[in-house]
């Protein structure tokens, strides 16, 4: 019978809350998960809750755990890009609570999605083995405009609905034109500078892959922006490039699926990618 047991761990003059869930038939890997702001440790539509109980059934312990600031921990929120320290007293926690049930990890992986995600990469310590990166954050003004132009204006002129809406008098021709002008003008301008303390962020996360020795496990939601944000950019660039060929990344595309993995056979779906990958590692 697997435990799912609250501790409460310090983080600088904070304390924070994180449930362990042990695995009856320990495998000596463990999950620790990061969750995007603003949401707390159950995760979207229950999301973590689901993949922990899933992965521990497996004998995969998992630890879940609130940032500073949301749910039942202490403190002011960081950004995403600010919560290393959370994530290493969290992993810290996870292990002393594994010790309690005299066990040992020898392989720690990192779970995120969304800014999550953005976070776990951003961390990539030696002190973790793995990345699982649901629809990793790395929006820009130009990303988002190029994948909106793509698979949001430009599908519409293939389709015969469309030029159907155009002509019926609940279509919105001025706001239409003015969202796709804006974008366009994005894409002319191109990005302006930062407006908050993670800077270029996308830059730091490609360096830290590039640096990473453990493997990598991303999984992309098709129909989702964040997920098309993410694929322009690493197939404009011929670094991310390079990195999403290492062989010690997979990457999974799932079509039809939305960004919270929201209904009960997406969660299970994606509980067996990442139960069958956890077990390569």
């Amino acid at each position: 019978m697997n435990s799912e047991t609250p501790c409460t761990f310090a983080c600088a003059d904070n304390t924070l809350i994180g449930i362990h869930h042990a695995a009856s038939n320990q495998q000596h890997i463990g999950v620790v998960m990061v969750v995007g702001s603003p949401q707390y440790r159950v995760g979207s539509h229950r999301l973590y809750v689901y993949l922990a109980r899933a992965l521990a059934a497996q004998n995969i312990s998992v630890f879940r755990f609130d940032l500073q600031g949301m749910g039942d921990s202490g403190g002011q929120p960081n950004l995403f890009c600010q919560t290393g320290l959370e994530i290493k007293a969290a992993i810290a926690a996870f292990q002393h609570q594994e010790a309690e049930h005299q066990t040992t990890l020898d392989k720690i992986i990192l779970l995120g999605l969304c800014d999550g995600a953005s976070a776990a990469i951003l961390y990539t310590l030696e002190d973790i083995q793995g990345l699982i990166m649901l629809n990793p954050w790395v929006r820009s003004q130009q990303l988002e405009s190029k994948a909106r132009l793509k698979h949001h204006y430009l599908p519409r002129l293939k389709d015969l609905r469309f030029f159907k809406r155009i002509f019926s008098k609940n279509f919105r021709f001025g706001q239409s034109i003015r969202g796709l002008w804006a974008h366009l003008n994005v894409l002319r301008k191109g990005d302006t500078l930062p407006t908050d303390d993670c800077g270029y962020y996308q830059d730091k996360m490609l360096k830290a892959l590039q640096q990473f020795q453990g493997k990598s496990c991303f999984v992309l939601s098709t129909p989702d922006l964040v997920a098309q944000e993410f694929t322009i950019l690493t197939t404009e660039s011929l670094e991310w490039q390079a990195v999403m060929a290492s062989p010690n990344v997979t990457c999974h595309t799932l079509a039809d699926v939305d960004h919270t993995f929201s209904s009960m056979h997406w969660k299970k779906n994606l509980a067996d990618i990442l139960i069958e990958w956890c077990r390569k590692l």
